[in-house]
C-alpha cells in the first residue's frame, strides 16, 4: 500500500493552472516538523520538505489554497517518483507527494515540543495524541 498523511506549513504561495482536459492542478510545497530528543533532553526541531501534487480540485478550495501561504494543512495521497529532462537535458529525479485530499487545518498541535506523547526517541504516538484532541 502506497499511503502518506502530511501535517505541516504551506512553504510558498501555491501554483494553479487548469490542464487541457479542464481539471485544476495545484502544486506547493510543506513543511513538517521532526523533533529529535538530544541527550541533554531537549527536543532539537528538523523541517522537511514536502512537494506536493493536487489534481481536480474545485475552484473554491484552489481559491483557499492560493490564500494559505504559512497555514497549516492536512494531506492524504501517494509517494510517487517522477523522472524529467532539467534545463541542461540531463535526466533528473524528484519525488511528489500526488494529494487525494488536501484540507486547511485550524489548530492541530502547534507545538509538539509541549505534547504529553512524544516518546524518547522523539517520535509521536499519533494515537494517543489525536485522542486527547
Amino acid at each position: 500500500m502506497n499511503k502518506v498523511i502530511l501535517v505541516g506549513r504551506i512553504g510558498h504561495t501555491p501554483l494553479s493552472r487548469r490542464l487541457p482536459s479542464g481539471k485544476m492542478l495545484v502544486t506547493f510545497s510543506i513543511a513538517t516538523d521532526r523533533f529529535v530528543k538530544k541527550k541533554d533532553g531537549v527536543f532539537e526541531n528538523f523541517s522537511d520538505w514536502h512537494n506536493i501534487v493536487y489534481f481536480d480540485a474545485s475552484p473554491q478550495k484552489v481559491e483557499n489554497l492560493l490564500k494559505s501561504k504559512g497555514r497549516k494543512v492536512s494531506v492524504v495521497g501517494e509517494i510517487r517518483p517522477r523522472k524529467y529532462k532539467n534545463r541542461q537535458g540531463f535526466d533528473a529525479y524528484v519525488t511528489e507527494i500526488i494529494a487525494s485530499e488536501v484540507r486547511i487545518e485550524e489548530k492541530i498541535l502547534d507545538n509538539f515540543e509541549d505534547a504529553e506523547h512524544v516518546d524518547d526517541d522523539g517520535s509521536i504516538d499519533f494515537e494517543n495524541t489525536f485522542r486527547s484532541l
